[in-house]
């Protein structure tokens, strides 16, 4: 629109007579004058339309939320007390001339705008246009618009060639299931929506392509992740030839991993060099199996400790059946753990049989100075004060003395700390205490959701 001037402009027309067009974001009538807050991509500005402009009041007194207008006038300075700090051309108002209604809107099936009393997702989602339009949307929309920008620079500044793969091709294994799509041109054979670039990225280091890069679309049919929504998601793809090894490519997208959590996202990265595995470096290398052994995940949370730790050798002559029979045994120490109520551990054992434990054994800790306070079990302290563990479990009996002070050798539980084991095949195990030291994390607010704990897995 020619001459259109945007709301977040307007502060600088004082005395200018200007053109503006958005959506009626909320209308006042105060009897002689009709105030009307429009809306743009930019923000919002202040209407005002006299009774002396009869066109214009008359159509003002039609308008409703989410009305298109184009509206001509001169821009004021707002009265003293009648500025908003709030927005940024809260310190002027627009004088009507001119009022021009461009699209009219029937009553929403949602609000966009009411925060307090917002629509499910279910029908924000039928209605996505109308809930685009939310302040949230639109700054989510700028913000992964922004980290393309970035990402696009960083490889372009590094010699990356930007190749769009096909969409259309042939299926590859990738460990998914395929998305497939009839050949309308040859009946009866399908084409497959690519898992990832994998084929396509080979052929162009073949192909002579040195350094190769795309932010592609990847398909599977597979279950939705927490990270990764079911059907399709979007990745920095990369392709480097000549490459010695993995850190190399690992070395060549740190910059843009710590770019894009501090400088986009605005998180603090913690230095993780004295981690119990890694490297050493500040955003450490850590191998597949280092990271699921101690942490139960290839992608593991660094912002807090509650490492895995293995108690195989500890119990490997007990009497204990569970234990006894088990491959493996590991355990997980919960700060202040004693505070969780039987039915909270309750809710965390189904956690654990959904990962295929058959049950949840677990011993609290508190240090005595009496063995007359004792309710549990009672282990002397390796050190002098408080003297005695008072051990709290349903399992306690069925462990000997050593094998206790082995377990507290290991774990090093403090008063009021409860110690979680998992006692089955290597892979049930980790899988299951990986689970349950995320979810105890969020339970106990450990995520600083200000900082990020970076690895590089291998």
């Amino acid at each position: 629109m020619k001459n259109r001037i945007l709301a977040v402009e307007t502060s600088k027309k004082v005395g200018e007579n200007i053109t503006v067009a958005g959506w009626v974001h909320s209308r006042r009538d105060h009897g002689g004058l009709i105030f009307i807050d429009l809306r743009d991509h930019t923000g919002l500005v202040q209407l005002v339309i006299n009774p002396d402009k009869k066109d214009a009041f008359s159509l003002a007194e039609s308008l409703r939320d989410e009305f298109v207008v184009r509206a001509c006038g001169v821009v004021a300075e707002r009265g003293e007390g009648l500025k908003n700090p709030n927005i940024a051309s809260g310190d002027v108002e627009i004088v009507v001339d001119n009022l021009e209604i461009l699209n009219r809107a029937e009553t929403l099936p949602i609000q966009p705008f009411a925060e307090d009393n917002q629509a499910g997702e279910e029908l924000r989602f039928k209605y996505r246009y109308l809930d685009l339009r939310r302040p949230k949307m639109q700054n989510m929309l700028k913000k992964r618009a922004e980290m393309y920008r970035r990402i696009h620079e960083y490889m372009d500044n590094r010699d990356f060639i930007e190749i769009q793969t096909p969409i259309l091709a042939n299926s590859s294994p990738e460990g998914a299931r395929d998305f497939l799509i009839p050949s309308r041109l040859q009946e009866g054979k399908f084409y497959a929506l690519p898992q990832a670039p994998q084929q396509f990225k080979q052929l162009l280091m073949v192909g002579g392509v040195p350094r190769y890069y795309q932010l592609a679309a990847c398909f599977r049919d597979e279950d939705p992740r927490a990270d990764r929504l079911y059907g399709e998601f979007y990745q920095l793809d990369l392709e480097m030839s000549f490459a010695e090894n993995g850190e190399e490519v690992r070395t060549e997208v740190e910059p843009l991993m710590k770019q894009l959590a501090t400088d986009f996202a605005g998180k603090k990265l913690l230095d993780l060099s004295d981690l119990a595995v890694g490297d050493g470096s500040s955003i450490p290398r850590i191998s597949y199996r280092d990271a699921m052994e101690t942490y139960g995940s290839d992608k593991p949370d660094l912002r807090f400790g509650m490492e895995l730790i293995e108690l195989t050798d500890v119990f490997s002559e007990t009497e204990f059946g569970v234990f006894k029979n088990a491959e493996c045994i590991k355990a997980i120490c919960v700060k202040n753990g004693a505070s969780l109520s039987r039915k909270q551990i309750d809710n965390f054992t189904n956690i654990a049989k959904s990962e295929g434990a058959g049950g949840l054994a677990y011993i609290k800790y508190a240090t005595i100075k009496n063995t007359d306070e004792a309710q549990g079990h009672v282990i002397p302290m390796h050190t002098n004060a408080p003297c005695f563990y008072d051990v709290i479990s349903p399992v306690a009996k069925f462990l000997s003395d050593e094998e206790h002070k082995l377990l507290i050798e290991k774990m090093n539980p403090e008063d009021g700390d409860v110690i979680f084991f998992g006692a089955d095949s290597r892979s049930v195990v980790n899988a299951v205490l990986g689970h349950l030291r995320n979810e105890f994390a969020s339970f106990f607010n450990l995520k600083d959701s200000v900082c990020r704990g970076v690895c590089l897995d291998y």
